[in-house]
Parts: structure tokens; sequence; C-alpha cells
């Protein structure tokens, strides 16, 4: 009886930390997602007036240079995270099935995010190493 009301209490604090905690970094995303635009657009006026180019088309540079970095980004996290879950099967920690079932899951859960236009780097992490799954499995 005392075992539940203690896991009960517990949950109820997480459930209210949570709740009070979520919003900072929601806006702390949305705060940096904002600095970056800025960033970028100081950018492209300082390069537009130096070298005396056509402000959209140095736009469409950046933002095809951006597009690139952040597929490489992306593409070198897959890597990293395929070689984490490979080292988890090895290590016996978990099963060939399990680690399938796990990329399967953040396939569908990407795919779903880019559907609902969501940037799928904020949501997983906002590109910190191994986003919201890097501590859950390593114990």
């Amino acid at each position: 009886m005392n075992i539940k009301r203690n896991t009960m209490a517990a949950l109820a604090f997480m459930i209210v930390a949570g709740s009070l905690l979520l919003p900072s970094y929601v806006s702390a995303a949305e705060a940096t997602e904002a600095t970056r635009k800025s960033f970028f657009d100081g950018i492209v006026e300082v390069i537009s007036q130096k070298f005396n180019l056509d402000k959209g088309k140095v736009e469409t540079v950046v933002n095809e240079y951006q597009t690139q970095h952040r597929q490489q980004i992306q593409a070198a996290m897959q890597k990293e995270q395929s070689e984490r879950l490979t080292q988890l099967v090895n290590d016996g920690k978990i099963t060939e099935e399990q680690k399938q079932a796990i990329i399967k899951k953040r396939e569908e859960l990407r795919s779903w995010a880019q559907s609902q236009g969501i940037d799928t780097s904020v949501m997983m992490g906002n590109g910190h190493r191994g986003g919201m799954m890097r501590g859950s499995l390593a114990q």
C-alpha cells in the first residue's frame, strides 16, 4: 500500500514537473530556430551587399547549403544510431528483432512528423547526440 502511494506521488510529481518544464523546452527550441533564421537572413543581406549580388540568388544558395548540410547531419545521426543499436545487439541488451522494430518505429515517427510539418531536428533532441533514445537503451 505504501509503495503504491509513493509510486502515485512520484508519478504526480513527474506529470506536474513535466507540464512546467515542457513550455520552457518548446520556447527554447522556438528561440533557437528564430535565432538561426535571423542569423542566416543577416548573412544573406551582408553577402549580397558586400559583393553586390542579387539577394534572391544568395538566399537560394544559402537555402541549398542548409538543406544539404541538414541531410548530411541526418545521415550521420542515422549511421551513429544504427551502429549503437548494433552494439546493443552484440552486447545482448536487445535482440536483432528489437533493433529492427526500433528502426521501423523511428522511421514511422519521422514520417508522421514530416506529414504534420514538424521539424524533426527539434522533435528528436535538437541535434544532440543520440536524441531521445540515447540514455534509455544504454542501461
